[in-house]
């Protein structure tokens, strides 16, 4: 058990986390584990807490914070949220084992040149963006340097697509069986196995999986410029092959041009 007190509310800790990756289906199989009986999750969905540099300022940690985005009753089931950005940041490994270091994690990866563009299309319907995708790309690095941390959730679309590295930190600190990583194209291609993956993984008996809901998925205003594609294709390549010998995945699709 952690070094903290229980909360007056959620009287069990959070059991899993669905971490990251931004834009690789985190919705949907949130969505779909929130229908399982034996699970309680998080109200929002993205409870930001873990990369709430502020709520590690000044320790003792208040893990009440966290625990009140769960209902009292969910002490009964296993408990869990997602936040994308979990996976990115750089402080959230350590602080989530020294929250529970028995905790589950859950890992989407996509195609890093897709996620990237898919994360530039939700910012500019948002408002949020209003470079041009491949103007935006040429930005990141001033942005990134502008940022106090070194990292920027909004203009992050190549630094998010480094999984190799981002994982490397997670896997320092939790044992390998702790984490469950999936790649986005399964989830695609067959969400029943995916879902029947998910279940397994958390230990629970496997019910009908619900369809997998993809309605909030963005239109796409202008297809992906090929000389964006391949510029980020260099830019992603030493990390996939890294990704590869982590994970033991052929990633050799991605790489491709078109």
């Amino acid at each position: 058990m952690p070094p903290h007190s229980l909360p007056s509310l959620l009287v069990v800790l959070v059991n899993f986390i669905i971490a990251g990756a931004q834009k690789c289906g985190t919705t949907a199989v949130f969505n779909a584990l929130s229908l399982h009986p034996d699970i309680g999750v998080s109200v929002p969905k993205e409870v930001h807490f873990f990369d709430n540099d502020a709520l590690f300022s000044h320790p003792p940690v208040d893990y009440d914070q966290y625990h009140r985005h769960f209902r009292p009753d969910d002490c009964s089931r296993l408990c869990g949220e997602a936040t994308p950005a979990y996976l990115y940041w750089q402080p959230c490994p350590a602080r989530i084992k020294a929250y529970n270091p028995a905790i589950k994690l859950i890992l989407i990866l996509r195609n890093p040149v897709e996620r990237a563009y898919s994360h530039w299309n939700m910012l500019t319907h948002k408002g949020r963006e209003t470079l041009p995708f491949g103007e935006a790309l040429r930005a990141e690095p001033a942005r990134l340097r502008q940022a106090d941390t070194g990292q920027s959730k909004p203009y992050s679309y190549m630094d998010r697509g480094f999984y190799a590295c981002q994982l490397e930190r997670y896997l320092s600190l939790f044992a390998r069986e702790q984490i469950l990583v999936l790649p986005y194209e399964e989830l695609v291609a067959d969400f029943g196995q995916v879902y029947r993956t998910l279940c397994d993984f958390l230990g629970l008996p496997a019910i009908d999986p619900p369809t997998c809901n993809t309605a909030y998925a963005l239109p796409y205003t202008v297809p992906l410029d090929i000389t964006d594609r391949q510029f980020l294709l260099e830019v992603f390549r030493d990390d996939i092959t890294r990704l590869e010998r982590l994970l033991g995945w052929d990633c050799s699709h991605w790489l491709a041009v078109e």
